[in-house]
């Protein structure tokens, strides 16, 4: 059996989308599931990081990779995901993991 047949007993594997996926710990993720046989929908800022992802990522893995260029921290960029999700019928897995940082003292 192998990884895509193993993972969760899953017959039809859809798709998985990461937000933040270009870099750190979501960027790790999409190695992850792609890895399991999902196809990814990868979101993030920096275009070409993604988009350099996506290709190595289908070429390694031979999945399908979309792309969405978006700062969530912009209204008008969240609605793009939000299209994307609410036109989806495969939509298996996602990690809403986008960074968010304020610079002061947690408590504050």
């Amino acid at each position: 059996m192998n990884e895509k047949e193993r993972f969760m007993n899953w017959d039809n594997l859809g798709f998985a989308l990461i937000t933040g996926a270009s870099s750190g710990i979501e960027e790790q993720f999409a190695y992850q599931i792609a890895q399991k046989g999902f196809d990814l929908i990868l979101v993030a800022r920096r275009k070409e990081k993604l988009k350099a992802l996506g290709k190595i990522l289908s070429d390694k893995y031979s999945i399908q990779t979309d792309i969405i260029i978006a700062d969530l921290s912009k209204p008008n960029d969240m609605e793009k995901v939000v299209a994307k999700i609410m036109t989806m019928k495969n939509l298996d897995i996602l990690v809403n993991n986008a960074g968010y940082g304020i610079n002061k003292p947690f408590l504050d």
